[in-house]
């Protein structure tokens, strides 16, 4: 038993250490990756948060880009450049991705839409726009076109979410089989606030993870080693 404490102890211990060791490497990634990347575009106050908005080009009206779930502005790197050659287009960083402070929660659709909407006021861009929506980005270009269709000449659905999707998928699946995807969906959510945070804050995310966005080699060579900022 007295050995079984001294090993439980010193496991104990080591965990510690590594977890100490893991959570000072992920600080000073954050800080070597801060000067080692210059920002792509500038800060605008826009109300309590500091947003990141990246603009290009000239003509109207002008091209909001919205990234999927996880993807900064940065993922309309070879997008934004065709689009500017006829107009005038921004890409930017929702709360909590890339060059943008964190937002309050919870992270709905009509948040981000409110928060799009005092972005673009302060940042001087003019509407009516042409919202593009990527993925989850779909979502909020609809949401900001019901709060705000003054502001929206026209909408543009790149692979957009569906609002129905779920409802539409769970019609095609037996009942047994969606009850007991439910339990799981519940066993995953609850683990996932607990657990996901963890490897992201001791470094663990940063060791494991390629820098850059992995072998695509479309993308020019700088931005593939800028580490996903999100």
């Amino acid at each position: 038993m007295q050995g079984f404490r001294k090993w439980a102890l010193a496991l104990l211990a080591l965990v510690a250490v590594l977890s100490l060791l893991g959570a000072a490497y992920q600080v000073l990634g954050n800080w070597w990756d801060e000067h080692r990347f210059p920002q792509h575009g500038r800060s605008v106050q826009a109300g309590p948060l500091r947003l990141n908005i990246d603009c290009s080009g000239q003509g109207s009206p002008a091209v909001i880009l919205d990234s999927g779930m996880g993807v900064p502005a940065l993922g309309w790197l070879l997008v934004q450049p065709g689009v500017a050659r006829f107009s005038r287009v921004c890409s930017y960083d929702r709360a909590g991705y890339g060059w943008s402070e964190v937002g309050p929660k919870p992270r709905t659709s009509l948040q981000i839409a409110k928060e799009l909407k005092v972005l673009l006021d302060s940042s001087g861009e003019k509407g009516p726009y042409i919202l593009v929506g990527h993925s989850f980005g779909g979502y909020n270009v609809r949401m900001f076109n019901a709060l705000y269709p003054s502001d929206v000449a026209g909408i543009v659905l790149v692979e957009a979410e569906h609002g129905d999707e779920e409802k539409r998928i769970d019609a095609l699946l037996p009942a047994a089989v969606n009850a007991e995807e439910e339990k799981h969906d519940r066993r995953a959510v609850a683990v996932d606030r607990v657990l996901t945070p963890l490897p992201l804050h001791l470094g663990v995310e940063r060791l494991m993870t390629t820098p850059g966005w992995g072998a695509d080699r479309s993308f020019p060579r700088d931005f593939r080693e800028v580490p996903t900022l999100c």
